[in-house]
């Protein structure tokens, strides 16, 4: 994920004779401060890498950073710091064309957002190049998500955006630290890591570990999503079950890289990314997970 070309060349290098065992995408890190024109290279590195073991095609942009520091960009003033709000790495017209141009080389885009400005700062995007360039089977995404505004959810399904969560990460996780998120999010408590209301309203809900930030287990994901705490009594339940956790880890991640058809399913044909458990989890206390 850090999008850079040393990486490709790199793992390009490695003999095919057993070195290699792990199929890798890699993507093109399109930094606040390139001129708009260095999409052109995300182009290029994937007519490069097109390989069944190595493959690129995707775009990564960070449009803010946490909001511990109060670094996520939010529609309103954080809680207590009046006209503080973070300033975006992207303007709006500057973040409108770097995704246009993604959009029209047919790249696939991922964007770093967490609070509800940033996030909605990236729908209007996605938009915008919607607009400019036809509407396609893009799957574009937003990782994070840990707040959105109530009136933006609908266009995630609207604009088949893809949200990319991070279930080990957040409030209401056992064991993370209420402070100095919850004072940071303040009474947008109710919006905030709003996991099942994006379930069953999205186009696809899809996880990852932000490993190394985050354990890279997936049981422990799934027991993360399963025991999730409501913080506020207007909040409504996010918790979701293990099938569906499941599925956010397996086959929807393999929708995420229009890999569908090859992975992500105990089907025949299918690549056999087989893990076999030790217990029936199933039947497994959600505290004993991962088994």
């Amino acid at each position: 994920m850090d999008g850079n070309w040393y990486q490709p060349e790199l793992l390009a290098a490695l003999p095919e004779n057993g070195e290699f065992i792990a199929r890798v995408e890699v993507l093109f890190h399109q930094k606040n401060y390139f001129k708009t024109s260095r999409i052109a290279e995300a182009a290029e590195m994937r007519a490069v890498n097109q390989g069944d073991m190595l493959h690129s095609g995707r775009v990564k942009i960070f449009l803010g950073a946490v909001l511990e520091p109060m670094a996520a960009l939010m529609l309103d003033d954080y809680p207590g710091f009046p006209g503080q709000r973070d300033a975006p790495l992207f303007t709006a017209v500057q973040f409108n064309e770097v995704t246009r141009l993604a959009d029209k080389h047919g790249l696939q885009i991922s964007v770093y957002a967490i609070g509800d400005g940033g996030v909605h700062r990236t729908l209007e995007g996605y938009e915008a190049a919607r607009k400019a360039n036809g509407k396609r089977d893009s799957r574009h995404h937003i990782e994070h998500i840990e707040l959105i505004d109530q009136a933006d959810i609908p266009c995630l399904q609207q604009l088949g955006v893809i949200a990319s969560l991070q279930p080990i990460v957040g409030l209401g996780v056992t064991g993370n630290p209420l402070e100095p998120c919850l004072t940071r999010i303040g009474e947008k408590l109710p919006e905030s890591y709003a996991r099942q209301t994006l379930r069953e309203t999205s186009a696809a809900v899809a996880f990852s570990s932000d490993w190394p930030v985050s354990p890279l287990d997936p049981l422990l994901a799934a027991q993360c999503t399963m025991t999730a705490v409501p913080l506020s009594p207007v909040r409504r339940p996010q918790a979701q079950n293990l099938f569906d956790s499941l599925n956010s880890s397996t086959a929807a991640g393999a929708y995420v890289e229009f890999a569908e058809n090859k992975n992500g399913k105990l089907m025949p044909g299918m690549l056999a990314y087989v893990v076999v458990l030790d217990g029936d989890v199933e039947a497994t206390p959600t505290d004993q997970l991962p088994i």
